[in-house]
């Protein structure tokens, strides 16, 4: 794409600041010192290292030459990294991958940014140099700071989810193209349920590597405790019809406890090793009060001991890889022989801001393991985190991903959530690539060209060496001639070249059974998932190999035979996802800037330039104030529509169902009621009504007892987001409607003929772009909030489902109930519980709840929305009057006005220029979009 720069040469004339472009080094870590930290966990501690730099040799197999930046990529300076260490061993890095060929990564669309915010800076160096008493001037030199940058939208938050071992971590190193920089918070059995999220960088962060470890607060840490005293005691129940899971379940979770209390309380004497601990514990199986009062004292001394901020915060900072795990891996990792208190059962949340990875600076990734844990407090922690996230990653490694139970329990629930964001990670894309896979495919004729192609080449080399060998072996038994001589030293000659070529064909035959067999897999997993997705719809599937790529970066070779590319590791593919992904954000983020931000500050300030005194002013300045006065009143009337919507497109259609809903949970209990042990019916009371046996698999009372409720909303669910839009949409146009109608109407006013009308109108047009926007965004975040909503009314247990809320109270009930007649009086009461009519019945309960949370996501986003609005209305008034010169001039502004007369004779055409360029990025990416459809087709 040309230039826009060519117009009337904005970045001389308007002090363009060009930035630097620079290639990212390729390399890990070669830090050979130690870690300076003292142990312990000091709020006030932030500590760098320093390390040495080696130039990396620059590599990779030809495949992955398209992989490589072009000698005019477009790169950010933001994007690249400060001072990398380096690996002499590493061959690979994310910046030899090139951008998406996105409208977002288009170079034009950094000229653009340079050459608006350089217009920016130049109004800022003249107010800074003719300074005046003007409070106009004041307001729009305040604007002017927050536009010397155009905004970033957030990076979205990617939350990784899968079973232990999955390789989550694996993929988490490669991601971010940090070797092992996720070992050291993953190891530890600390971190297993406790959300770890990678970003660009934390706040004030200084140097490359830092962490911020966040704490529970004091109460919360005394619900963890009593879980832990409450796990201890329950693995004494466990009963002999039990499945082995379960009962291995129960087993860990004491376990678990144990070493928890000894980690926390190691300086008490009766928790001064494992065995002690676990004798204090086995008290509790008597008489747990008394227990878990010392425990509640001994936590409360504890976090007095902690002196932690109002954050609860712990941070880390180095320059390196290395000196970071040995600074962090202290405060997060659980040691064999503690003799001080170790905090990290305490964790709550742990980033980690990575300065030099490409990646992270458009997408925050988090390994979110505790979302399968059984610990309440942990799991409610991690399922508050994954709420906040904008797409969902699947780990699972290839070998069972298709038949994983934790992929399709996963995808069924967060499926619709996510949509578009939600993508299945198959790891160890190079495990089991041998004869017998390659044989199968081979028979199931599953196989690729690529893959015959190569097989066959190996088959025709291979049939070349044994003829050769054998005329090897036919010459070497005759005499030993001169010339015999020769003829067998050439035979051996060509032998070797004919096994260079076949090693270099099997290569290329496994690494082509690599592809197959991910294809395979993908194919598998489609067919699988078929039923959680509308039809024709397809999942966002990425086979990938950590470990070929981790041998890229000079951590280890590979234990295969064959070495995939970069490329064929899947980790550039994945990288390049996460890009496009995140690319129209950005590009929404230029349009806000310039059609919106940029325009109406650059009419300001010429509006204020060419102001002129008239006369009827106010009546004026009264008719641009109109819409301030009307705004009230239409969201008012939205929120009445938003009260009167819940509740007659969801509660009345569902709450007619109630008493069916009602009948079939009484039938479903006392179907269950006789069909276990007292023991068995008192674990599933105990866990909320969640619980297997040998001969009962996983089950959750909660979800049997929800039943077809679930399916009762849809219809709901989907009036509320089509209505809620016509809603909110018809008073946004109103406004809209109301703001357009401003230009004609002060046309008919004489007063307005001696002043520059034109460029209020344009700046009003900026305006109407601002109020849609805001209803964009409002619409966005509502979204997602509904999502969350209807993901704790759905089929799928969690605890923040409104249904197993509502079902708590009969849960403690239960729970305290003890002695003979336990199974009859639990019968009766469940019964009662769930057949009672009226506002106690749990199903009106969550009903109720799910329609309060609506109602309360819409009242605080429309407050939010009307807000905004308001703001930009109260802006257009103001801009009008500051168009409109007092009685009396200051001379003091004169200079300034001259000034900047002369520079926006430059700015405004200049500014026009690149809107032009925008408006050709955004054809650019309507003519991309088609390409790619008629491609699909």
């Amino acid at each position: 794409m040309a230039s826009v720069a060519a117009s009337p040469s904005p970045y001389d004339a308007l002090g363009k600041r060009k930035r630097s472009q620079s290639v990212e080094s390729c390399g890990t870590d070669d830090d050979k010192s130690g870690s300076p930290l003292p142990e312990g966990a000091n709020k006030h501690d932030s500590n760098s290292d320093t390390d040495s730099e080696q130039e990396a040799s620059e590599g990779d197999n030809a495949d992955d030459e398209n992989l490589f930046v072009d000698d005019n990529e477009h790169f950010d300076e933001n994007d690249m990294s400060l001072e990398d260490e380096l690996d002499p061993d590493a061959i690979y890095c994310e910046a030899k991958e090139a951008y998406p060929k996105l409208p977002a990564y288009d170079p034009v669309f950094s000229e653009i940014e340079n050459g608006l915010t350089g217009i920016v800076e130049h109004i800022i160096d003249l107010v800074g140099r003719f300074p005046c008493k003007s409070t106009y001037v004041k307001n729009f030199r305040a604007k002017a700071e927050e536009l010397r940058a155009v905004p970033r939208p957030q990076p979205m938050r990617i939350a990784l989810l899968g079973d232990t071992g999955a390789g989550k971590s694996s993929l988490l190193n490669s991601i971010v193209d940090v070797p092992n920089i996720a070992k050291a918070i993953s190891s530890g059995e600390s971190c297993t349920a406790t959300a770890m999220e990678y970003c660009s960088s934390i706040d004030g962060q200084r140097e490359d590597f830092a962490a911020e470890i966040t704490y529970y607060d004091e109460e919360t840490a005394k619900a963890l405790l009593r879980e832990h005293l409450a796990h201890y005691r329950h693995n004494a129940e466990v009963q002999a019809d039990w499945d082995d899971d379960t009962r291995q379940l129960y087993k860990r979770r004491a376990d678990t406890a144990v070493k928890t209390l000894h980690a926390l309380f190691c300086d008490k004497e009766e928790m001064s090793s494992l065995q002690s601990a676990e004798e204090m514990l086995g008290q509790s199986i008597a008489d747990s009060g008394k227990v878990a009062r010392k425990l509640q004292k001994w936590c409360k001394e504890l976090f007095v001991q902690m002196d932690l901020n109002t954050m609860r915060t712990v941070r880390r900072e180095t320059s390196s890889a290395r000196a970071f795990r040995e600074a962090v891996d202290p405060l997060l990792q659980a040691t064999s022989c503690p003799t001080q208190p170790n905090l990290w059962p305490l964790v709550m949340f742990v980033r980690v801001g990575i300065r030099r990875s490409r990646v992270l600076k458009y997408a925050s990734i988090a390994d979110l393991p505790g979302i399968s844990d059984t610990n309440a407090v942990k799991v409610n922690a991690a399922n508050a985190y994954i709420r906040q996230c904008d797409g969902l990653w699947i780990v699972a490694p290839i070998g069972r991903a298709v038949n994983s139970t934790t992929v399709d329990s996963l995808y069924a629930k967060y499926g619709e959530r996510f949509q578009d964001n939600i993508a299945i990670i198959c790891t160890r894309a190079e495990d089991e690539i041998n004869s017998n896979l390659a044989e199968h495919f081979e028979n199931e004729k599953r196989t690729t060209a690529a893959y015959d192609k190569s097989a066959q080449k190996c088959r025709d080399l291979q049939s070349q060496l044994s003829k050769a060998k054998r005329g090897l072996q036919g010459r070497e038994r005759g005499a030993p001639t001169k010339e015999r001589k020769q003829k067998i030293r050439a035979v051996q000659k060509a032998i070797k070249n004919i096994e260079k070529q076949k090693d270099k064909a099997d290569q290329d035959r496994l690494c082509n059974l690599v592809e197959v067999r991910n294809r395979f897999v993908s194919s598998g997993l489609e067919r699988e998932l078929k039923g959680h997705l509308p039809q024709g719809k397809k999942p966002t599937i990425f086979c990938v190999s950590n470990a070929h790529y981790s041998s890229f970066k000079g951590v280890a070779e590979t234990a295969t035979k064959f070495q995939l590319s970069a490329k064929q590791t899947g980790i550039p593919a994945l990288r390049k996802h996460v890009l496009a992904l995140a690319a129209p954000a950005l590009l929404t983020a230029l349009e806000d800037y310039v059609q919106h931000h940029f325009l109406v500050f650059l009419k300001g300030v010429q509006l204020w330039v060419i102001r002129k005194n008239v006369q009827g002013a106010e009546a004026l300045l009264d008719l641009v104030r109109q819409p301030q006065k009307s705004l009230p009143t239409r969201f008012n009337v939205y929120r009445k529509e938003c009260h009167d919507l819940v509740a007659g497109k969801l509660l009345t259609q569902s709450t007619d169902k109630i008493e069916g809903f009602v009948s079939e949970a009484g039938t479903k209990w006392t179907e269950k009621i006789h069909r276990f042990h007292w023991s068995t019916l008192r674990a599933f009371i105990r866990n909320s009504g969640s619980h297997s046996t040998s001969t009962c698999p996983r089950t959750s009372w909660n979800m049997e007892f929800w039943g077809k409720a679930p399916f009762s909303l849809i219809t709901g669910w989907n009036n509320i987001k089509k209505l809620q839009s016509k809603a909110i949409t018809k008073q946004v146009d109103s406004i809209v409607e109301e703001l357009s109608s401003m230009e004609p109407a002060l046309r008919s006013q004489p007063a307005v003929t001696n002043l520059e009308m034109d460029s209020f109108y344009e700046l009003l047009k900026g305006h109407i772009a601002g109020v849609k926007n805001a209803r964009r965004d409002h619409q966005a975040v509502f979204g997602k909030e509904l999502e969350n909503i209807r993901m704790d009314a759905s089929g799928s247990e969690s605890p923040t489902h409104h249904f197993v809320i509502a079902m708590q109270p009969v849960y403690t009930q239960l729970k305290a109930d003890k002695g003979n007649g336990y199974v009859k009086r639990q019968e009766k009461v469940m019964y009662d519980y769930l057949t009672q009519k009226g506002e106690a019945c749990p199903f009106d309960v969550a009903f109720e709840a799910i329609a309060s949370a609506i109602e309360s996501q819409m009242e605080q986003l429309s407050e939010q929305l009307e807000k905004q609005i308001s703001t930009i209305l109260e802006e257009i008034w103001a801009h009008f009057d500051g168009m409109i010169d007092p009685d009396e001039q200051d001379p003091g502004e004169q200079p300034l006005r001259d000034e900047l007369r002369g520079f926006l004779e430059q700015a405004v055409p200049a500014f026009e220029a690149f809107r032009e360029g925008l408006s050709r990025i955004n054809q650019k990416k309507k003519t991309s979009v088609k390409t790619e459809e008629v491609d699909e087709e």
